[in-house]
């Protein structure tokens, strides 16, 4: 079983629409969080910072779309 729900968002927009794409992102997860009733955490990147590897467990990453 699990506690919670981690998902990874990469993207090529502007450093400049980037507070509002974590917004609707935010929204979004918080809606799914109440309909799946558990709790989702998202991580926002850049396709520059995603290539960078920065993530401890980037190896077992699993590609949805």
């Amino acid at each position: 079983m699990f506690n919670d729900v981690d998902i990874l968002f990469t993207t090529d927009i502007s450093v400049e629409g980037l507070p509002d794409l974590h917004r609707a992102i935010c929204s979004k997860m918080s809606d799914l969080s109440i309909s799946i009733n558990c709790r989702v955490d998202f991580t926002l990147l850049t396709l520059d910072e995603f290539s960078t590897k920065p993530l401890r467990d980037h190896a077992e990453l699993v590609k949805l779309a």
